[in-house]
């Protein structure tokens, strides 16, 4: 069984501790409770492209990936309508590293015009890729035959469009209002704010 303990930090930081002596390796995982609901309706798109500036350096380290991979380590995030995620992984005896990069990305993050550009450039990319159109896989659906002819949406019928706000971008204050919204569809977009 793997040991768990939790805490909650003066800051509001809540910190869930899991140990595993089995493995040589060690992950830290983090997650801000910000995500594209929280975007302004017609400015979406900015939570996966801060995800992304995420990477752009910071105070100490002007790039976050390098320094990871000095300590062996690798990482990734994603975006979601609730969440943002990034961990990290590296040999548990760089453990203090990992906490450290995090730390210092949270505390001092660059938001450099070259990184803002060279970023917009990469979630565009990223958009393009994953609004192609898909194969359509077909299922049998009785329930709906029986009830009209029109097809069933397929989960790879989602519409992702390229949000004009990622041109748009610049930084500012109050990237995400306190007034949250509940909205369907991608973190990447939606195709009524397209370019």
């Amino acid at each position: 069984m793997i040991r768990s303990s939790s805490a909650t930090l003066d800051n509001g930081l809540r910190i869930v501790h899991h140990a595993d002596s089995y493995t040589p390796m060690v992950a830290v995982d983090l997650l801000y409770g910000v995500g594209a609901r929280d975007e302004d309706p017609g400015h979406t798109g900015i939570a996966h492209l801060l995800e992304h500036m995420m990477f752009g350096g910071s105070a100490n380290v002007p790039d976050f990936d390098a320094e990871l991979e000095r300590a062996g380590g690798t990482s990734n995030a994603w975006t979601s309508n609730d969440f943002t995620n990034f961990y990290d992984v590296a040999p548990a005896a760089n453990f203090e590293t990992l906490l450290w990069l995090e730390s210092d990305r949270m505390w001092g993050l660059s938001f450099s015009p070259r990184s803002l550009e060279v970023q917009q450039s990469v979630v565009i990319e990223e958009f393009k890729q994953t609004s192609q159109p898909t194969i359509r896989h077909t299922r049998p659906q009785p329930a709906r035959t029986a009830l009209s002819s029109a097809p069933l949406p397929m989960a790879d019928d989602r519409a992702h469009t390229r949000p004009h706000s990622i041109l748009d971008a610049r930084p500012r204050q109050n990237l995400f209002p306190r007034k949250l919204h509940t909205r369907s569809g991608s973190a990447l977009g939606s195709r009524k704010h397209s370019v």
